[in-house]
């Protein structure tokens, strides 16, 4: 969901994602997420997931 083309869809799947992760997870969540984004641009590379990502 948080590659979806659609805003919303975006941005309801971050608030989904918050209450699953306990507070001790959240530095690792971050992490895994951050490491999820791509090093450099590519061809096939997806603004809506770079946003959705972020968002999360």
């Amino acid at each position: 969901c948080g590659r979806s083309a659609v805003y919303r869809t975006r941005e309801m799947a971050a608030r989904a994602l918050v209450p699953f992760v306990l507070v001790t997870q959240v530095p690792s969540t971050i992490q895994a997420l951050l490491e999820e984004l791509p090093q450099e641009p590519g061809p096939r590379l997806q603004q809506n997931h770079i946003h959705g990502t972020l968002l999360q």
